[in-house]
């Protein structure tokens, strides 16, 4: 004869921590996700990733607010958020909100604060009774190391953030410091792009930038500068719009400011409108096969210049010419020139 038997084993904690690692492997597979949608606009990135804590954390709204200047005065202003209430005000006084003391206390530390409507936030947040938040978790998003934002989920009830839920509000916080770095680079260079563009508007003659064949990539100043009508500049050569001589100028200049890396600047003359004008040209290295060439019309001081030689001539041969004798002394008394009745009348020479 045969006995059987049974044995029963207890294998909920087995089937929790499978349930744990399943939920662990979507929610990684989403954070993937979430980066690979990343694009070219901070903005809209931090978008995507305040939709991801959203919903990755099953909260009933996810925000991501910064302290701003408007007018003089700090706006704590919400630039992305998830799941909107509706109602909701984007812009608003930062005293007393939530989100102004996360970000101006600074903390490294996430921070949770439960029972919202017992708080002191029930009377200084305005969005705490309106939209009956019972829990807020979030943390402090840096620009240069200095607190700028605050990206953060918020619960309609108190709920336990498992040290999973921490590292993923850790890692979208990191990644929307990032993002706000990337911000603050593409408005530093579009106040540089903004200021260059300023300058060459500022330029009372020409500007061109040229490539290393003299093909003309951009142009900016005044027409009546030119040699030629500037709808004919843009992707010409400069060679088929000024005289050879000149062109040939131009080019040994471009080939060695590519070459040095260094200024070369250049001085010449051609007819505009039968009239003899003059130019000079400051090439400037702008990158590996462009040079920046700035042109300015130095007519006026060619003539000034022409007219103090021909005035310093004058005096020359009126120096040199008069029968009395002239002696130049510097102010320490020592002679410096004399004309030529001057050694005569006194035996110089």
């Amino acid at each position: 004869a045969f006995a059987l038997g049974s044995v029963s084993i207890d294998i909920t904690e087995r089937k929790r921590a499978e349930k744990m690692l399943r939920e662990s492997e979507q929610k990684l597979k989403t954070l993937t996700n979430t980066f690979l949608k990343f694009i070219d606009d901070p903005l809209k990135n931090i978008q995507i990733l305040v939709e991801a804590v959203g919903s990755l954390l099953d909260s009933d709204c996810a925000a991501y607010n910064r302290l701003i200047e408007v007018d003089g005065n700090k706006v704590l202003k919400t630039l992305a958020i998830w799941q909107e209430p509706p109602d909701f005000v984007r812009e608003d006084d930062p005293i007393g909100h939530i989100c102004t003391d996360i970000i101006t206390d600074n903390n490294d530390d996430i921070v949770i604060l439960k029972d919202l409507d017992k708080s002191e936030y029930a009377k200084t947040d305005p969005n705490v009774q309106k939209y009956n938040l019972k829990q807020y978790c979030g943390a402090v998003v840096r620009l240069n190391n200095e607190p700028v934002a605050s990206f953060c989920v918020l619960y309609t009830e108190n709920r336990e953030m498992s040290d999973i839920d921490k590292d993923i509000i850790k890692i979208l916080t990191k990644s929307a410091s990032i993002e706000e770095q990337r911000l603050y680079s593409y408005q530093q260079i579009k106040e540089s792009e903004q200021k260059f563009k300023s300058i060459f508007e500022s330029i009372p003659d020409l500007y061109f930038l040229i490539d290393k064949d003299t093909n003309i990539l951009e142009f900016n100043g005044r027409e009546e500068s030119l040699y030629g009508p500037s709808e004919k500049l843009i992707s010409n050569k400069l060679k088929e719009l000024i005289p050879k001589n000149v062109a040939d100028l131009h080019y040994i200049a471009i080939k060695k400011t590519l070459l040095t890396k260094q200024p070369q600047i250049i001085e010449y003359e051609f007819p505009i409108q039968d009239i003899i004008r003059h130019f000079e040209a400051r090439h400037l290295y702008f990158s590996e096969n462009q040079v920046a060439v700035f042109i300015r019309e130095i007519t006026a001081r060619k003539k000034t210049e022409q007219n103090l030689k021909e005035s310093e001539e004058k005096y020359r041969q009126l120096f040199e010419n008069s029968p009395n004798a002239i002696v130049l002394t510097n102010p320490e008394g020592i002679i410096i020139d004399m004309n030529s009745a001057t050694e005569k009348t006194f035996g110089f020479g």
